[in-house]
């Protein structure tokens, strides 16, 4: 991996660990601080547990030493979430705070976060041939398939019909706050397709260590700060069902996986 490559992973860490940190301690005071007030708490705890997650797993990666083979598949997904969060905020310019730096840092980082992936991708495409390790079984393909197509469906539907969204959430969402939402979704779908497409099981030791973190503050942080419906509502219980199942889906798979590289 080069060493541009590399410094722009640990940015996008930095960012990450930074606002997820953040979010987490202070999730009912983003009115004070952040580019735009965060509400109910629930969203910015999803939002903290998402970019903790994501800056875990790449500080993992680039510590570790992962090669391009081992990191490519985390570029486009994270290109995607910046795509999305961009749109959204112009979409809701109105509720953001551009009074504030934090606001300008926000937007800009996003559009930076984009600008270093192309330059990335474009990096180590010339840099050297890229290695491939054993392929994907068509089942398992076929399963990252079914996630991303599944995932995007539901990202979709979130940005696309967020007042609909919101009656089936099981937390109060805004038009904002459900495409805010539908961009961490997209990764997930974003992810699942592009692993499906590439069919490379070197490719996937970062993905796979990404989604079982991410996925797992996600189950953490929002059963430690629940105060949504009932745990027997339905919408909860879907909630929380889709989070383990994505977790033990990604366990299948990355137990298949590691039996056929190590």
């Amino acid at each position: 991996m080069a060493v541009p490559t590399r410094i722009y992973l640990a940015i996008v860490a930095c960012v990450g660990l930074v606002t997820g940190v953040v979010l987490l301690k202070a999730p009912d005071t983003t009115a004070d601080y952040f580019a735009w007030q965060i509400d109910p708490a629930n969203t910015a705890i999803f939002m903290g547990a998402g970019y903790l997650g994501t800056g875990v797993t790449l500080v993992w990666g680039v510590v570790n030493g992962l090669g391009w083979t081992g990191a490519r598949l985390i570029v486009r997904p994270v290109m995607v979430f910046a795509s999305i969060m961009i749109v959204a905020t112009l979409m809701h310019a109105d509720r953001f705070r551009w009074e504030r730096a934090v606001t300008w840092m926000w937007l800009s980082a996003y559009a930076l976060v984009i600008v270093g992936a192309l330059v990335v991708e474009v990096l180590e495409r010339r840099r050297a041939p890229l290695i491939q390790g054993a392929m994907l079984p068509p089942s398992e393909r076929t399963a990252l398939l079914v996630v991303g197509v599944t995932t995007g469906a539901v990202a979709l539907f979130l940005f696309a019909a967020p007042q609909i969204a919101a009656t089936v959430w099981p937390w109060a969402l805004t038009p904002l706050t459900s495409r805010i939402l539908a961009g961490w979704t997209a990764v997930a779908a974003t992810l699942a397709l592009v692993a499906a497409r590439s069919g490379d099981s070197e490719s996937l030791s970062l993905p796979l260590v990404g989604w079982l973190v991410t996925v797992g503050l996600f189950l953490e942080a929002s059963a430690l700060s629940w105060n949504g419906p009932g745990l027997m509502d339905v919408r909860t219980l879907t909630y929380f069902a889709a989070l383990a199942g994505s977790m033990m889906g990604a366990i299948w798979l990355g137990l298949r996986v590691f039996r056929r590289t190590w």
